[in-house]
């Protein structure tokens, strides 16, 4: 059995009139997030000790290209950080 459907070139004239007669109102919407509760996972990573060694190993190479321009620093940043995150 067949479903009834909208003709789409009926509906998207509708819409391009502005005519949403389908969807919610967006007004009143404001407590849409009361519910929803925010947290900062990051708080409870720990990184494990290989983690901190290449941490650490990536800060002293980059010490010693601090007259780089600001776009040359990115660039070396992200080809170093490639050697530990293949």
């Amino acid at each position: 059995k067949k479903s009834r459907r909208e003709n789409p070139f009926d509906v998207r004239a509708r819409q391009d009139r502005g005519e949403h007669t389908h969807y919610e109102s967006k007004e009143g919407r404001d407590d849409r997030y009361e519910d929803f509760t925010f947290s900062e996972w990051a708080d409870e990573a720990q990184m494990d000790e290989e983690m901190k060694r290449a941490v650490e190993s990536l800060k002293e190479e980059l010490q010693q290209y601090n007259n780089l321009s600001e776009a040359e620093q990115t660039k070396l940043f992200r080809k170093l950080s490639a050697r530990w995150h293949p």
